[in-house]
């Protein structure tokens, strides 16, 4: 949390903090589009592969590298999300939301510019919470790659670079920061 003190504004108290619980590769939600996922990767890339090497005597191994290279990372991105929400911290101070993606990239979003929340619970083995209604309505499915991917403001010069939309993933004590998160956008917090 050494690291956290430097990122709070003067006055900033941390209220609640956590992280992902451990969580198997595939589980509840994740399961069917990770397997997609792989089995298209492998017929799409084997299929291109077969195409091209079949109608062409000359081939080019820059064009078959790029393609094995592609499918490799296409198999490799659920085992990369994964490896991604492990670092994950998360904190909710008297001001804010804060996403520690990993030592250097944290994200926040002022507790009073909350307007959705959710819990989602069957995503994971342990509860979301979803912040931000640009979030919302896309979420069971998306979990993984809505904790991976904070929807920033890139467009508002005010609020230029802070978040519009958080997710913490599988949290066990989700009941406790959705108190807070509710007391906080309602502009409760002590």
């Amino acid at each position: 949390m050494k690291e956290l003190k430097e990122y709070l504004r003067e006055g900033e108290k941390v209220r609640w903090q956590g992280k992902p619980e451990a969580f198997p590769l595939m589980e509840n939600a994740s399961k069917g589009g990770i397997l997609r996922t792989w089995l298209l990767t492998i017929v799409i890339i084997s299929g291109i592969l077969l195409a091209y090497t079949s109608s062409n005597d000359n081939w080019s191994k820059g064009f078959v590298g790029a393609m094995v290279i592609a499918g490799i990372a296409l198999l490799c991105s659920p085992l990369m999300q994964k490896s991604k929400i492990c670092k994950q911290k998360y904190y909710i101070t008297d001001q804010r939301v804060i996403v520690e993606m990993n030592e250097n990239e944290r994200h926040s979003m002022e507790l009073k510019d909350i307007d959705a929340i959710d819990v989602i619970h069957d995503a994971a083995d342990q509860d979301c919470i979803v912040i931000g209604s640009c979030m919302l309505g896309k979420t069971r499915k998306q979990m993984r790659w809505l904790a991976c991917h904070p929807r920033i403001n890139m467009v508002d010069n005010d609020k230029k670079g802070q978040a519009e939309g958080l997710a913490l993933y599988g949290i066990s004590n989700a009941a406790a920061a959705m108190e807070l998160l509710e007391e906080g956008a309602a502009g409760c917090v002590a």
